[in-house]
């Protein structure tokens, strides 16, 4: 079904239980359905190995989340040179903050907006679609204040969160059968890995 931030995001939201001592996201991605439970679940866990996902995560839901985003709003640039600049640096950079913001860049301005694809495009609708993303950011300091980010395989991550009340919405990547990953979704499961979740 693809990004979950819209109204699939909202359907799935309405169909999992209004309640819960914990809400767990295996495979966090951009955490479209979890993002909308913040009443519900006293806590939310979100879990990812995907290192652009985890380094502006890490950020938004630290206590200097609102520094973080505003730093990045005056950073970020809508322009080929700048996301080339930021897929260079963002793998050898040590500071946590400016690695965040590298990463939202790339998650935004990517051809696929999950950082899998970095094709930029200059069409007027990437170019809407990256200022609605840039005005909608800052809700997502206040969906965010009860998240924990946690950086697990995604089958250990629910194991350790199997707990009575708890909720575990998984969203694993797709089976291709004869196809190798695709750019658009990044890595995809074989069929031992799916049997291998399923059981």
């Amino acid at each position: 079904m693809g990004a979950k931030n819209g109204p699939i995001g909202d359907a799935l939201a309405y169909l999992l239980p209004h309640t819960g001592s914990v809400y767990v996201e295996p495979f966090g991605g951009s955490f479209g359905v979890g993002k909308r439970l913040g009443a519900r679940y006293p806590i939310r866990i979100y879990n990812d190995i995907e290192p652009c996902a985890l380094a502006v995560m890490r950020q938004l839901t630290c206590p200097q989340a609102e520094e973080f985003y505003w730093r990045a709003m005056h950073e970020i640039q809508y322009s080929p040179g700048y996301l080339s600049s930021c897929l260079e640096n963002f793998k050898n950079e040590t500071d946590p903050v400016q690695k965040g913001i590298y990463a939202w860049a790339i998650l935004t301005l990517s051809y696929s907006g999950n950082g899998k694809c970095y094709q930029f495009s200059t069409s007027p609708q990437a170019r809407e679609r990256y200022w609605k993303i840039m005005q909608g950011r800052r809700n997502a300091l206040y969906l965010l204040r009860n998240v924990q980010v946690t950086e697990q395989d995604a089958l250990d991550c629910i194991l350790s969160h199997d707990v009575e009340g708890g909720v575990i919405y998984a969203d694993p990547p797709y089976v291709l059968k004869g196809k190798k990953a695709n750019n658009l979704y990044g890595e995809s499961w074989d069929i031992q890995q799916q049997q291998r979740f399923l059981d």
